[in-house]
């Protein structure tokens, strides 16, 4: 019954949803407790250590099985009330935290998610696993500098990389060859590699690199580019055009959408660069059925 509790909870932080830009409070959405067992139940639960038992085998049950999928260590932290509520799927917190993680190719230096309500419930009694609490999550994430190069090196970004349809965002005789990335400066760096369809006195292909640089900021619970800049000013390119080819092969968003969760709700609050790293922060809401 624990396992099955476990695998709800990582399948509940993996999964895509939509974002919203609602304030999402403990006072507001924690659930308030209920079919919790006795005081004494957990005072006896504790005072012979099945409590403690139960927490460390529901904390190896759920790093083997986010091992399991996605190849990476995890390290768990889980508080129960009593062996009897956790066997029942009924826990006071639960927090994740893996660190120089990989995920389908999607390099993240610290991932941390942990509950903010101090009862959390999911239904076991059948195969159709559903929590019967609200779910409330704080998340933050680094992304370092590295963490962004090695993500666009990916087999995964490069095939999105090949769809790229340049036409069809205005951009004609030229084709994406490659892209890079940098932190500096507190900004994003996207570097593009580009290949022209015009040849030169020696029939091959001219190649264009050109640099653009973004800050980064919250909007309605989503990281926005704003400041965007031409940083090789000596070519003579049009930036709102090349603007939407950013935005569609944006590294960053790439790297985020792995991180989310089913049949919820996820808000970034802040994002901030600090020397190579980005670090973002928010709220991940799951409403009880």
């Amino acid at each position: 019954m624990i396992k099955k509790y476990i695998i709800a909870i990582f399948i509940i932080l993996l999964v895509n949803i939509p974002v919203f830009a609602e304030q999402y409070t403990p006072e507001k959405y924690c659930t308030p407790a209920f079919d919790v067992s006795s005081k004494t139940n957990q005072v006896v639960s504790k005072m012979f250590g099945a409590t403690f038992v139960a927490e460390k085998l529901g904390e190896s049950i759920i790093r083997k099985q986010i091992k399991k999928e996605t190849g990476q260590k995890f390290k768990v932290s889980l508080k129960s009330y009593s062996l009897s509520d956790l066997k029942r799927g009924i826990f006071k917190s639960l927090k994740i935290t893996g660190k120089n993680i990989d995920i389908d190719g999607i390099k993240v230096s610290l991932f941390e998610a942990k509950t903010l309500c101090d009862f959390n419930y999911f239904d076991l009694s059948s195969d159709e696993i559903y929590n019967k609490s609200n779910v409330l999550m704080d998340y933050s994430l680094i992304i370092t500098e590295s963490d962004l190069k090695n993500t666009v090196d990916s087999k995964d970004y490069n095939a999105i990389l090949q769809k790229v349809d340049l036409n069809a965002l205005g951009i004609k005789l030229i084709k994406l060859e490659s892209v890079d990335v940098a932190i500096k400066n507190e900004r994003l760096h996207v570097m593009l590699n580009v290949s022209s369809g015009i040849t030169n006195l020696f029939n091959k292909a001219s190649n264009l690199k050109f640099e653009v640089s973004t800050a980064l900021k919250v909007v309605d619970g989503k990281i926005n580019t704003y400041d965007v800049r031409l940083e090789n000013s000596n070519r003579q390119l049009n930036i709102a055009k090349y603007l939407s080819l950013i935005n569609f092969i944006d590294p960053l968003q790439y790297s985020l959408d792995a991180f989310a969760v089913k049949n919820g709700k996820l808000l970034i609050n802040s994002t901030n660069i600090v020397d190579d790293k980005i670090l973002v922060e928010g709220i991940i809401f799951i409403p009880k059925k």
